[in-house]
């Protein structure tokens, strides 16, 4: 279980580095036209940590109820029994 939790991990890491600069330049361009407009420094603080908490919050939420959907239908594929439970969903998430 270690070594899929540290794949995971290593996964999430490149996915982080590969896409960050991306959106680093549009981040830019998006607080250059806000800065042009009269929004202060607060103001752009407020806007990326609420896009940053609604992105997180919605993604978790999707990737638990992708898993129990997926872990339901290979069960009922392979006529396995499973249990889901939410506590564990909600610890492997943050929560």
């Amino acid at each position: 279980m270690n070594s899929l939790a540290l794949l995971d991990g290593l996964k999430s890491a490149w996915i982080f580095c590969t896409g960050n600069p991306s959106g680093a330049i549009k981040g830019i361009r998006e607080i250059s036209i806000r800065m042009a407009v009269g929004a202060r420094g607060r103001d752009i603080l407020f806007q990326f940590l609420v896009e940053a908490v609604v992105l997180s919050s919605f993604s978790g939420i999707l990737g638990i109820f992708l898993g129990m959907v997926s872990s339901k239908v290979i069960s009922s594929l392979a006529h396995w029994p499973t249990l889901i439970a939410a506590t564990v969903s909600l610890k492997a998430h943050g929560g």
